[in-house]
């Protein structure tokens, strides 16, 4: 019961102290957008396409973070290549 506690508290904290996906973030090179997690690709977000960050599940291999860019939403791998606008 105590390590289940500790390692939700951590699971909490981790999850707290990550980057805000709130606000509008840039491309920074051309990334490819899947369907759904380990779905097929679904469209290409181009350099400097402005997108909105949603939530981040994990999937068979890879981490994914769903995106909305423009009319187009999708979940993309690389979410490195995203860079928080400076207002």
């Amino acid at each position: 019961m105590n390590n289940s506690l500790l390692v939700f508290c951590s699971a909490f904290f981790l999850a707290a102290c990550g980057d805000a996906s709130s606000g509008k973030w840039h491309t920074t090179r051309q990334i490819q957008a899947y369907e759904a997690v380990d779905g097929g690709p679904s469209f290409v977000v181009a350099v400097g396409v402005i997108c909105q960050k949603g939530q981040q599940l994990q999937g068979k291999t890879a981490r994914y973070t769903e995106v909305l860019c423009g009319n187009q939403r999708g979940w993309i791998i690389d979410d490195e290549y995203l860079q928080l606008e400076k207002t």
